[in-house]
């Protein structure tokens, strides 16, 4: 019978570029990133949180979106094609350094 498992990654760092304005063209900015990722264990199959860490930071570091939205979307795609096993996630990308009273971003939930 299948278990199911959420795998909880939090304060994950990674500089990108993203953003519309030209300065964020330009230079990378850090991104805070927050990944809840359910899945269902049968056997011997499982969901790797290392590979899952390392496929966020470097889609992210490649894909130079302009919007979060657009990074959310292609997040959650890229996950859920690679990773057959995962039945459920959200995913949480911020924008730590834009506002100095507050941290903004975006989270999208998969179904």
């Amino acid at each position: 019978m299948p278990q199911c498992y959420e795998i909880v990654l939090e304060n994950l760092s990674t500089q990108v570029i993203i953003g519309t304005l030209p300065s964020e063209r330009e230079r990378a900015q850090r991104v805070r990133i927050e990944a809840y990722i359910c899945y269902e264990r049968d056997g011997e199959a499982f969901l790797d949180y290392a590979q899952v860490r390392e496929s966020i930071i470097t889609h992210l570091q490649q894909a130079r979106y302009y919007l979060l939205e657009e990074a959310c979307d292609g997040v959650v795609a890229m996950l859920c094609a690679r990773f057959p096993l995962i039945t459920k996630l959200t995913l949480t990308l911020k924008k730590p350094d834009i506002f100095q009273d507050c941290c903004v971003g975006i989270r999208k939930s998969y179904p």
